[in-house]
């Protein structure tokens, strides 16, 4: 008997540490998990130069960013604002890059909402924006029952040769 004893009460003990473990680990994420504003280094934000063509040799400075919490489910809104030194694209995804008139109406929705959600007047230095003047990387749209509920868009403004980069998903 003593044995049964004895192995319930190192189960027991197990279990409470597990316990203890889980909780404590769940209190610490929620605690430090909070929207990350203006922290986005150049380093951050190297996959956008290397997924639409750009090169990444050029000179340029990340103005603002913002990188919302993650829910459980991958729900996010991040936005960068790059000043960029030049606008040039590798031969491969020059293709990639396209004007605003030239996106199907599901696209075309799609950047019309990264407009609001990128906070695009911020970025392009207050004017306001006519997405006809655009250059557009339609990098994914995820779609469901007709609606996105997800996308990542590169937006080019060449007047301001600032670049606005929105990842949304819901």
């Amino acid at each position: 008997m003593t044995f049964v004893a004895r192995t319930l009460q190192v189960v027991g003990a197990l279990s409470i540490a597990i316990i203890t473990g889980v909780c404590s680990y769940i209190a610490y994420s929620v605690a430090t998990n909070s929207d990350q504003v203006d922290k986005a280094s150049s380093k951050d934000v190297a996959f956008v130069f290397n997924r639409s063509g750009l090169s990444t040799t050029q000179e340029f400075k990340v103005l603002s960013s913002f990188e919302s919490v993650r829910s459980g489910t991958g729900d996010h809104l991040d936005r960068y604002c790059i000043q960029l030194s030049e606008f040039k694209i590798a031969d491969p995804q020059e293709k990639d890059w396209s004007a605003f008139s030239s996106l199907d109406v599901t696209a075309q929705g799609v950047v019309s909402e990264a407009l609001v959600a990128g906070e695009a007047e911020q970025c392009f230095i207050g004017k306001a924006i006519d997405p006809a003047e655009l250059k557009t990387y339609v990098w994914s749209i995820t779609i469901h029952r007709r609606i996105a509920n997800a996308y990542d868009v590169i937006l080019f403004d060449p007047t301001t040769k600032r670049l606005l980069y929105v990842g949304y998903k819901s």
